[in-house]
């Protein structure tokens, strides 16, 4: 059932979104639809807090599956921890199969999110059919999108480690809100990029969340290039991708590090576990003065 929820959720949500953006053109490229679900309503413009809402329209779907998958390896610390590791052997070898699927699930949201939004979206538009360049950004999409959500969902889990599962949530959440909010810190910067300032575009480069926004990336297949690159710069997506595995393989050696010297005792912050702990030395020290002193 575990995989199910998120299968759920997404379909919810595709049919959701699809529903939104139906009517929004009568004709439509099937490679459009992709780009719809990558971000391609975002381009840089004077108003660029205008667009903040429909950013996080957009990316409420990534933050429900954050939310959801945000605490697959935590809840293992929580309640029953010492008995649950007790019996686990191999520490390693339990956190790399928790990693994997969570990045599967990660994978498997997106897909069934970006599939009922299509379906949606095919009912309602004629489309035309281009499948093989359509088929590409697909793929890109999925890749990239499964790698950036992963990333912060095990983020959020490691975190909550420390802080909670709300405090992982606000830290993961506040760190990509961040990102998002660049594009107005740094909008007369990054308005330069129409006149081919390359300051500009190494900056927008360098805001994490532009690797998410599809059309903005470049494609060294000439017929991908034409649907995407509006700002016909050097942006590949290969590039985003890589990067993007990158940080996943960093913090998923990171998180091994965390999970090997967590304390069972300790990391139940739920439900109190450090002040069990606290209580239950205190308690051991006056019982044992109680017994000197008689």
């Amino acid at each position: 059932m575990q995989r199910w929820k998120y299968i759920i959720f997404a379909v919810v949500f595709g049919l959701f979104y699809g529903i939104i953006y139906t009517g929004t053109a009568n004709e439509m490229l099937l490679s459009d639809i992709v780009l719809k679900m990558g971000f391609s309503e975002f381009a840089l413009c004077g108003g660029n807090a205008s667009y903040i809402g429909k950013i996080m329209l957009c990316f409420f779907p990534s933050v429900i599956f954050q939310v959801i998958s945000g605490i697959e390896l935590y809840r293992h610390f929580c309640t029953g921890s010492v008995y649950y590791f007790s019996r686990c052997i191999n520490r390693k070898k339990w956190y790399l199969k928790e990693i994997i699927n969570l990045y599967l699930d990660s994978t498997v949201y997106f897909i069934f999110l970006s599939l009922s939004f299509i379906t949606v979206m095919g009912i309602s538009a004629d489309i035309h059919h281009n499948f093989r360049e359509a088929i590409w950004l697909y793929l890109y999409y999925i890749v990239i999108f499964s790698l950036w959500n992963y990333f912060f969902s095990l983020l959020l889990n490691l975190t909550a480690l420390y802080f909670r599962s709300n405090g992982g949530f606000a830290i993961s959440l506040g760190i990509q809100m961040f990102f998002i909010s660049c594009y107005v810190f740094f909008q007369e910067k990054l308005l330069l990029i129409y006149e081919g300032n390359t300051d500009s575009v190494r900056l927008m480069k360098l805001i994490p969340f532009s690797h998410l926004i599809l059309s903005w990336h470049s494609s060294n297949n000439e017929k991908i290039d034409n649907l995407i690159n509006i700002y016909g710069i050097d942006f590949n997506l290969n590039s985003s991708v890589i990067l993007l595995i990158i940080a996943d393989v960093i913090i998923s050696f990171a998180g091994m590090i965390i999970i090997e010297k967590t304390d069972f005792i300790l990391t139940n912050k739920e439900t109190g576990g450090w002040m069990y702990e606290t209580h239950r030395r205190k308690y051991s020290q006056n019982y044992t003065k109680e017994n000197n002193s008689r």
